[in-house]
C-alpha cells in the first residue's frame, strides 16, 4: 500500500467531515503531521484564489488583436 493509500485510509476511518464553521486550513495545518501528504495536496487545492479576473484581461487583451481592422493587416 503506497504512503497517500495508507493516509486515505487513516484518513476514512479516523476522521469525519469537518463543521462549517472550522477553518479548514487551520484544521489541515493541525493534522499534517498525521496526514502530511494530504495535507501538503489540501493546501495547494485549498488555497487556490476563487476568481477569473486573470483569465478575463487575457480574453479581452485578445479581443484588442482580433479585430476587423487588424484581420487585414500582414504579419
Amino acid at each position: 500500500m503506497s504512503p497517500i493509500q495508507k493516509e486515505m485510509s487513516t484518513y476514512e476511518v479516523h476522521f469525519s467531515l469537518a463543521k462549517k464553521d472550522v477553518d479548514i486550513l487551520r484544521w489541515w495545518r493541525d493534522h499534517e503531521k498525521v496526514l502530511p501528504n494530504l495535507a501538503k495536496v489540501a493546501k495547494k487545492v485549498l488555497t487556490v484564489p476563487a476568481s477569473s479576473a486573470k483569465s478575463e484581461r487575457v480574453f479581452s487583451t485578445g479581443g484588442n488583436f482580433v479585430t476587423k481592422k487588424r484581420s487585414r493587416l500582414a504579419p
